[in-house]
C-alpha cells in the first residue's frame, strides 16, 4: 500500500505558506510523502482534482485519490486523516 499527499499551492498564497510547515511536520512524523505542487506548473490538476482553493490537499492511496481537503488543514486533523488511510 502506497499513501502520499499532494498539496496544491500557488505563489503568493498566504494560506499555502501556513500549510507548508504543517506538511513538513506531519510528513516527518508519519513517514508519508507530502508533495507540494504549484498549480501554475500543473494547470491540468485543477480539472483532474476539481480544485477550487489553494491550498488543497489530495490524499492518494495506491494511485487513487481517496480524500480531498480544501484549505489549510491543521496538524492534528491532518494526522488523523492520514492515519485513517494508513490503517484502513
Amino acid at each position: 500500500m502506497t499513501l502520499i499527499a499532494l498539496c496544491f499551492i500557488q505563489k503568493g498564497c498566504i494560506a499555502c505558506e501556513e500549510q507548508a510547515p504543517v506538511n513538513s511536520e506531519v510528513s516527518k512524523l508519519l513517514g508519508v510523502t507530502i508533495e507540494e505542487i504549484d498549480i501554475a506548473d500543473r494547470p491540468d490538476a485543477i480539472r483532474t482534482y476539481t480544485l477550487r482553493v489553494t491550498p488543497t490537499t489530495v490524499v492518494v492511496k495506491d494511485g487513487i485519490a481517496v480524500e480531498t481537503i480544501p484549505g489549510v488543514v491543521q496538524r492534528e486533523q491532518f494526522e488523523e486523516i492520514l492515519n485513517r488511510h494508513l490503517t484502513g
